[in-house]
């Protein structure tokens, strides 16, 4: 079973079920999910800024927090919202880095950010004892250093729904399954495959 809570609040009976998009990332790039809610004036309408929590059972499938709510007045005194969330990197991007590190450990930088910049968050799953031996952020912003970092070692990261980082080899984490034509992994007539050619290039 689904749940949605907004502000530690459960909303699952609003939401449209199956409106809820999930697109979970770990290539340096952020989760986000969407859904709609639709209630009477009387429902506690979502606004920005609000913690928003997606769970399947005790599963967290999705922490962060709502960067954009569209709000849509239906017949009958019904309201619907749509509802925008980015995970909770999205704080991390509200703060500006000013540091210069010589000669430390990523996971010695990295735990010196969440002490000083990065409040709430911890470092659980952040392995990476590479030495850099400089590195400047001036005026950056909080995810940006994190993915500095991940770029400058050929490491991988993102923040999951606990606000623990997680910071690892790029290729060291697997799928959970695979794709066969006959494992039913996937919805038949939904698999698409795509042969782009658009960045091959001459070589002289």
């Amino acid at each position: 079973m689904i749940t949605v809570t907004v502000n530690s609040n459960d909303v699952s009976s609003d939401v449209k079920m199956e409106s809820l998009r999930l697109k979970r990332r770990t290539a340096n790039n952020p989760s986000r999910c969407s859904f709609l809610m639709s209630g009477t004036s009387g429902m506690t309408a979502p606004e920005i800024n609000q913690d928003i929590l997606i769970e399947e059972g005790s599963t967290k499938l999705f922490g962060g927090i709502t960067e954009n709510v569209k709000e849509v007045i239906t017949r009958g005194g019904k309201y619907s919202y749509k509802v925008e969330a980015i995970d909770y990197s999205l704080l991390m991007d509200r703060v500006l880095v000013d540091e210069d590190y010589v000669n430390e450990t990523v996971n010695d930088i990295i735990d010196d950010l969440v002490t000083n910049y990065f409040s709430g968050f911890t470092t659980t799953n952040v392995n990476c004892s590479i030495n850099i031996d400089s590195i400047s952020f001036n005026h950056k912003r909080g995810a940006e250093t994190i993915r500095t970092l991940a770029d400058q070692v050929g490491y991988d990261w993102y923040v999951d729904a606990d606000k623990d980082i997680h910071f690892f080899e790029r290729g060291s984490i697997s799928a959970s399954w695979g794709l066969t034509d006959s494992n039913g992994n996937y919805i038949y007539d939904s698999l698409e495959l795509e042969k782009d050619y658009n960045d091959i290039k001459n070589y002289v």
